[in-house]
């Protein structure tokens, strides 16, 4: 199984320690299903952190 046999990732919160890997589904078919909230604070961070 890889990346592109995935079609949902449900994230109950995306903090730096939880969610790094989340990059690897950038550029896949798979929908990040997650509050909004959330997805604002994790994608929208600039600083040290960022992608991990």
């Amino acid at each position: 199984m890889g990346v592109d046999d995935i079609d949902f990732v449900v994230a109950s919160h995306l903090h730096f320690d939880h969610a790094g890997n989340m990059q690897m589904f950038k550029g896949s078919n798979a929908r990040l299903i997650c509050n909004d909230k959330e997805k604002e604070f994790a994608f929208g961070y600039e600083g040290p952190f960022n992608g991990a």
